[in-house]
């Protein structure tokens, strides 16, 4: 017997049971409210020994690397003034 346990849809996840007993079934849906959404990946970037900033572009198919490089250049000047001096 083959079993696909894949959660593909926000339903299939509601469904999940957290608990089941002489008391009845628990399902994460009853407990929590499930739904799409993002949360930051926080890492810590360091540089010669010393804590650093990292971001990262990603240049899509059509894309002009050096216009990437000078729009970043830009927008990265227009923050300047918000960031600490050592940034």
């Amino acid at each position: 017997m083959v079993t696909d346990a894949a959660l593909d849809s926000l339903a299939h996840l509601e469904r999940t049971v957290l608990r089941a007993g002489p008391g009845g079934v628990v399902h994460l849906g009853d407990v929590a409210t499930v739904s799409r959404s993002t949360a930051p990946q926080w890492s810590r970037v360091t540089a010669d020994g010393r804590q650093a900033v990292l971001f990262q572009v990603y240049q899509q198919p059509a894309g002009n690397t050096v216009q990437i490089a000078q729009d970043i250049q830009s927008r990265l000047a227009a923050y300047r003034a918000q960031l600490p001096a050592d940034v």
